[in-house]
């Protein structure tokens, strides 16, 4: 019995630690980034979502020590596109993203850089299914 109470207050203890550690969605030299989007990401509305960040090696929460940027585009063969530029704010352990519009259906490249918004440092990207 006191063995399950260990290991129940463990698990509960694990989880309140610094929001744990989450999906590296996004892998950079130091530091992971997950997105998560307020509602499913859709045309129908501004998609805004949170970018968290955090130490690969603690597992914790980490703002990065560089200017953050990110953008949404979509391939379509002979021709690509954007959308409306995101509107970037930085909180205090996190940034939120708004202004997000996924135009239309289809496969959406969802990218994050850091540092210089011209030459950026590091810059990965992920796929954004947007469905009818």
């Amino acid at each position: 019995m006191k063995l399950i109470i260990l290991t129940l207050m463990l698990s509960v203890s694990f989880l309140l630690t610094d929001k744990a550690y989450a999906k590296c969605q996004f892998e950079f030299k130091d530091i992971c980034a997950e997105v998560k989007f307020k509602k499913k990401p859709s045309r129908s509305y501004s998609s805004d979502f949170t970018l968290h960040f955090y130490d690969k090696k603690t597992k914790k929460l980490k703002m990065p020590n560089f200017d953050v940027h990110s953008y949404i585009w979509m391939n379509m063969g002979d021709h690509s596109h954007g959308s409306s530029e995101v509107l970037i704010e930085k909180k205090k352990d996190y940034y939120l993203i708004k202004n997000v519009w996924f135009v239309m259906v289809g496969s959406w490249e969802l990218h994050v850089s850091l540092g210089d918004k011209e030459n950026p440092s590091e810059k990965k990207k992920i796929i954004v299914k947007i469905g009818k």
